[in-house]
Parts: C-alpha cells; structure tokens; sequence
C-alpha cells in the first residue's frame, strides 16, 4: 500500500509536464529598466530595479528563429538578439531534476549595455564566457 502513495508524485513528475526556461535577468545598473521579449504581444515587460533579478519566461506568441529583447532606461532603448546563443545548453544545473518543473538562464545586464552571461556563479567575478556572449546591443 505504501509502495502507490510513492509512484503517485513519480507518475505526475514523469507526465507529460514541460519545464519551462527563464531569463533570470540582474540588472546591475543604478536604474530600473524596462525588459520586453520581442516574442509576445502582451504582456511582454517587466520592470528591473536597480541591482535587482528579475525572471522572464522564454514563451512567444509565434514562432520565430531567436530570442529578441528590448533594454530601456529613461530616455535610452536597446535591442538584443539572442539567435546565436543555444539558451537551453546555458541553463542552471538545479534544473536537472525530476522534481523541477522550471530552469533558468542566469545573464547580467551592465551599465555599458552588455549582457554577460552568469552561470551558476551569480556573484564575484564573471566567468568565462561561451560562444556568443557577451551579447551587445544590436547584435
């Protein structure tokens, strides 16, 4: 008898759920600002704070070749691609178990515009790089 209660969350977790990818997006910047995923009609910013994490979905309205996202602070707007960089391959390990039901992807945004990516080192110094970052605005 023991032995069903265990399958039952072993039988939901191996369902046919999907794991859903986000941008955890640190703004380290003095300011707020506004991110938009180019992929979604509504719905589609968030407010950053200064030196602060926000999380964004990785879901469109369509479908389309490449991750767009627009950067705006004050009277400044930038676009970024993200087409060259496999987001998926980038994610967090903790993401890796039956038990998640979501991953992320860890960059920060600096005040000259650029977007590193993080990895699993969310502090100190930023780590070595992989193909196509960092991501510059218009890129």
């Amino acid at each position: 008898m023991r032995g069903q209660y265990l399958l039952a969350p072993l039988a939901l977790a191996a369902s046919g759920c999907s794991i859903v990818l986000s941008l955890a997006f640190h703004n380290d910047t003095a300011s707020d600002v506004e991110v938009c995923n180019l992929r979604r009609a509504t719905n589609a910013c968030v407010i950053a704070r200064a030196h602060s994490v926000v999380r964004i979905p990785l879901v469109a309205d369509h479908v389309a070749e490449s991750w767009a996202f627009r950067v705006s602070a004050r009277d400044s707007s930038r676009r970024y691609d993200f087409g060259h960089v496999d987001l998926w391959k980038l994610r967090s390990g903790s993401c890796n178990t039956v038990w998640s039901r979501s991953c992320e992807v860890a960059v920060r945004y600096d005040a000259d515009g650029v977007i590193y990516w993080l990895g699993s080192s969310r502090t100190g110094a930023t780590p070595a790089q992989p193909d196509g970052f960092p991501i510059r605005p218009g890129a």
